[in-house]
């Protein structure tokens, strides 16, 4: 089964809560975006890694299926980065869309721990010339950590890490990578 797939599974799902009443207080549906950094692993194939850092943003929405789990949907950039494989300099940039299943823990108060667990479809693009290495897709888990505040009823912040598996083209053969997330960002509930 392909990420697009579940895409489309998770769409249906959430149509068919939209006919479910709302939740006290508002529906359980909420829209976010984060903005963050990441760090892009070794590619493999002997690279040396001459940037492998960037500026990264985001957009998620998401279904509350009780008040401590849920499931979201989600875009975002993984980074940008720059390597040189034998005598080729090349570049790549790595975008990701996927699904999660989300559970919190309430800490103290307004905060809670969240932890999230999904299967996410890393597209990267990426140009190194002679080398012969170029861009790829993979599918692979995804998983992540983070803490969240309730802002006001309708208004979350969070600061989390997320990690993507990602690849390269290499000759016909995929080598294999992982990108870090780490970010803020701010959740907006239906009312």
């Amino acid at each position: 089964m392909n990420i697009k797939t579940l895409l489309t599974i998770a769409c249906a799902a959430s149509a068919t809560f939209l006919a479910a009443p709302a939740m006290a207080g508002g529906t359980p549906f909420y829209i976010g975006a984060t903005l963050g950094a990441s760090k892009t692993a070794s590619i493999g194939l002997g690279a040396n890694m001459t940037k492998s850092s960037d500026v990264v943003a985001g957009v998620l929405a998401g279904y509350r299926i009780t008040p401590n789990f849920g499931i979201e949907g989600f875009y975002t950039g993984a980074g940008k980065f720059n390597a040189t494989v034998g005598l080729a300099n090349g570049n790549g940039k790595v975008d990701v869309f996927g699904i999660d299943a989300i559970g919190w823990l309430p800490i103290a108060g307004a905060f809670s721990a969240y932890g999230k667990l999904g299967l996410a479809s890393a597209k990267t693009t990426a140009s190194f010339g002679s080398a012969g290495l170029g861009g790829a897709t993979r599918t692979a888990a995804t998983y992540g950590l983070g803490v969240q505040y309730a802002a006001t009823p309708a208004l979350d912040m969070r600061v989390g890490w997320d990690r993507f598996g990602a690849a390269v083209d290499a000759n016909g053969t995929n080598s294999n990578f992982h990108a870090d997330v780490w970010s803020a960002g701010i959740v907006y509930h239906f009312q």
